[in-house]
């Protein structure tokens, strides 16, 4: 339990970190091809870190494992990506 815990945590955190790091970064003045997207990634990284916690609570709660909270993270889920 307690490495399952560790697992979605940091995973979650490297993701997050990950679009936190681009998206703090001023790519204007860039001169790779990919800056003017790379915002995508950024998104992607933390949507990606949500979905993970989200996990991770379900594994913490399994109580919360409802239908409104199931309905929540398919629509969560469906906007982000």
């Amino acid at each position: 339990m307690i490495v399952d815990f560790i697992r979605y945590l940091l995973y979650g955190l490297a993701f997050f970190t990950l679009g936190v790091a681009i998206l703090s970064r001023d790519v204007r003045f860039s001169e790779l091809g990919i800056a003017k997207i790379i915002w995508l990634l950024a998104i992607f990284g933390i949507i990606h870190s949500f979905h993970e916690w989200l996990e991770l609570l379900e594994h913490l709660a399994p109580a919360i494992r409802t239908s409104p909270f199931s309905l929540f993270r398919l629509i969560f889920v469906s906007i982000m990506r």
